[in-house]
């Protein structure tokens, strides 16, 4: 389990805590049909990258993902 005290998650997350213990604990509570109905809200992207790159060269792939994210 999560080295937190768990009154803080429930101070810090509210309901929200029993998921996050759950969770550290290696327990998925979400069933599959809840799973495969789920629709997503928002459109997101990522990439592995092959190397740490210098903040000069991060424009780079951050131009790509915009790119990417505009042609969804």
């Amino acid at each position: 389990m999560a080295l937190c005290h768990i009154h803080r998650l429930y101070k810090e997350f509210g309901v929200n805590a029993e998921l996050i213990i759950d969770n550290s604990n290696g327990i998925e509570t979400a069933l599959m049909k809840d799973i495969k109905s789920y629709k997503a809200k928002s459109i997101s992207n990522s990439q592995i990258l092959a190397c740490a790159y210098k903040p000069e060269d991060a424009g780079i792939v951050l131009n790509e993902m915009i790119q990417e994210g505009c042609y969804r």
